[in-house]
């Protein structure tokens, strides 16, 4: 292996993907995420309460540890499999293998220079975030997290990320760059982040019974990729006081060793892998495994006709679809997903718990909407790689001349690629809901019903898929770059899962509706269905004004330099705003609405005026006052779901234990 050769793939690895606008866009979200998190929005969920008078700091080792566990799996691997999986097969989209092949160049010093960048470019982002991190917890502190603020010490930044954040990025880097190099496909890379995320959410780090063997406990341990079970079981669990986890360090034993080594070690092994099977160009040719075509056989054919006719929009939006769904059932990563929705469902479904550990008797409805958060996320995962793959499709094969100069709608053209890769949606949606009538069935206590699961999946769920997909439209169709799109795609995820985290998520934005169902068998969503309404319809007509940029803005020509400066000019911007203006205006009237809504309903601002002022006049007027006891209480309530209101008439029975004579007395109104 030669040096330079493999220090110049190396460098030019490394400047292509810190040129790329998606490793700057991830940056950004780091920044913002270190940002967020300086003011106590996310810490410690043991050990973060008031003991003995102190909180749990935002910098100690233990909440770093915690931060970079979680990140590194649930968030930086995303984008590792991106930027590793498209590595190779970028190359082979433009045509440059032969050229590496007709140099001097070896498949060793090709790929390990290729890997060795994709590392080195992730542990740059790391650092950043390090120093974000650093910056705004003690460079620019927020002033309101002065409590859970303590000295600033390296090692309590840089030990969690050598420790949590770089063995995952050396097995989520390697396996997705191997996937890339032994499939060609980057689907099957995607689906490596989102396959283990299913089983990190599922099993390692929220499923810990207690009457699991610790043996089989520490092999869940080892087997969990982010080390965040090792952490939250060994050392969060048990509550060891503020004190402990603001001066302590990070203990490691065999266990968390054993963890490290064995995902460092599946990411190297991938790399040799890749090395051994790396060929100059696509694998099945290089490989001589197709069988040599035999002589053709001329067969007379009769003379050829042509004829023209006017297509209509339904006939191009079905060709377009069945186009989508065909190539969709070659994708194994979409069968792979089905599989792992299925066991994720029956797993979370049969070995749910309520109180005392007792199983849970599961009805239609609750399994619908017990299923909602996972599948709105997975799926939406899900649907970003298909759909943004699909619109580079035709870019990467050579179709899109073609396609772009035929008769065909844009409108036709973009609906066909959502209706095609809504067949993703359907299928998971049809395993997950067959996980749930297994789990019925095995309980047989409950009769099935396909009721709930229409409505809450189809009529509450599917919006939110018609939005993700045509912003992923509008996104490509204005960027022009798959890059870009993939970036500002987690980008948005990950501020929607910010804020939802962080408590901060209300109607308006909540278009995932996460944690807003909940579910009675006696009334259908009653107590929310004003609010259920008003941000199913807020998101449909915003998925109408997506797609209406998207056909606008889709360029199925070459781009004219000087015609795109002068659309940035001042006069075309407000000529082109007036015309998005009537297509938005339907989205911001029910969004209005629905402010309004959350503005002066219950939890709304109006209301926290109200409980202040009610607290300021009535309880901390009456708090050192004399109270008479309550003997006995003959009271009817009348309760109306419907309008929140409280009805109640009876009698209580008072007495004064006082020495003195009570003159006044405190009642609540009504």
């Amino acid at each position: 292996m030669s040096a330079d050769r493999f220090l110049a793939v190396f460098g030019l690895e490394l400047k292509g993907l810190l040129r790329r606008p998606m490793f700057w866009t991830f940056v950004v979200v780091l920044a913002l995420l270190a940002w967020g998190m300086s003011t106590g929005s996310v810490m410690l969920g043991t050990g973060s309460a008031m003991v003995g008078g102190r909180k749990a700091w935002i910098t100690s080792e233990f909440s770093t540890a915690f931060i970079m566990a979680v990140l590194a799996a649930g968030f930086y691997s995303f984008f590792l499999a991106i930027a590793a999986g498209l590595s190779v097969p970028r190359d082979d989209e433009l045509k440059v293998g032969e050229i590496l092949h007709a140099t001097r160049l070896r498949t060793g010093e090709y790929v390990w220079g290729k890997a060795a960048a994709l590392v080195a470019a992730f542990g740059i982002a790391t650092a950043l975030h390090l120093v974000f991190m650093v910056l705004f917890n003690h460079g620019l502190p927020n002033p309101e997290a002065e409590q859970i603020r303590g000295p600033f010490e390296i090692g309590n930044y840089l030990r969690p990320a050598l420790l949590f954040a770089l063995p995952t990025i050396l097995f989520f880097g390697g396996v997705a760059f191997w996937v890339g190099v032994r499939f060609r496909r980057p689907m099957l890379a995607f689906m490596l982040p989102i396959a283990t995320g299913l089983l990190q959410f599922s099993l390692f780090w929220n499923w810990s019974p207690s009457w699991l063997d610790p043996a089989w406990n520490r092999l869940l341990m080892i087997a969990d990729p982010s080390g965040f079970r090792w952490l939250n079981e060994t050392w969060l669990e048990l509550d060891r006081g503020a004190d402990f986890y603001n001066t302590a360090a990070v203990g490691v034993d065999s266990t968390l060793l054993l963890n490290r080594a064995l995902f460092v070690g599946l990411g190297l092994l991938a790399l040799v892998l890749a090395h051994r099977r790396f060929r100059f160009g696509r694998p099945q040719a290089a490989a001589g495994r197709r069988r040599q075509p035999s002589a053709p056989r001329l067969v007379p054919q009769a003379t050829p006709t042509m004829s023209q006719r006017n297509v209509g929009f339904l006939r191009h939006w079905a060709e377009f679809s069945r186009a989508e769904i065909r190539a969709l059932l070659h994708q194994p990563g979409l069968y792979l997903f089905v599989f792992f929705v299925l066991l994720q469902t029956m797993a979370q479904t049969l070995l749910s718990t309520g109180a005392f550990e007792a199983p849970l008797l599961l009805t239609p409805g609750m399994a619908a909407v017990g299923a909602f958060n996972t599948l709105s996320l997975l799926l939406c995962l899900l649907l970003m790689f298909f759909v943004v793959e699909s619109l580079e499709r035709e870019r990467s094969t050579g179709a899109a001349a073609m396609i772009y100069s035929s008769p065909s709608g844009t409108a036709a053209y973009l609906m066909g690629k959502v209706a095609g890769n809504s067949l993703v949606a359907m299928g998971v949606l049809l395993a997950a809901f067959l996980g749930g009538v297994v789990t019925i069935l095995v309980q047989g206590k409950v009769a099935l019903d396909a009721g709930p699961y229409l409505l809450v999946w189809g009529a509450l769920l599917l919006p939110t898929f018609l939005l993700w997909c045509f912003f992923l439209c509008a996104v490509q169709a204005l960027t022009r770059n798959h890059y870009v799109t993939y970036g500002i795609a987690l980008g948005a995820l990950a501020l929607t899962l910010y804020r939802q985290f962080t408590g901060r998520m209300n109607w308006v934005g909540n278009w995932m509706m996460w944690d807003t169902i909940r579910w009675s068998d006696v009334s259908v969503l009653e107590l929310d269905r004003t609010a259920i309404l008003l941000n199913r319809l807020m998101v449909l007509a915003l998925a109408a004004f997506l797609l209406f940029v998207a056909v606008r803005y889709l360029e199925r020509r070459r781009i004219d330099t000087a015609r795109l400066v002068n659309r940035l000019r001042p006069r075309p911007l407000l000529r082109e705003g007036y015309r998005l203006a009537p297509v938005a205006a339907p989205a911001l009237a029910v969004g209005l609405a629905l402010w309004l809504g959350v503005l002066n309903g219950t939890g709304g601002e109006a209301a926290e005026t109200l409980s202040k002022e009610y607290w300021r006049q009535n309880p901390a007027t009456w708090r050192e006052a004399a109270q008479p006891s309550l003997l006995s209480v003959d009271l009817d309530v009348v309760l109306e779901p419907a309008t929140g209101e409280v009805t109640s008439s009876g009698t209580l029975d008072l007495v004064n234990r006082e020495e003195e004579p009570l003159g006044r007395f405190a009642l609540p109104g009504g």
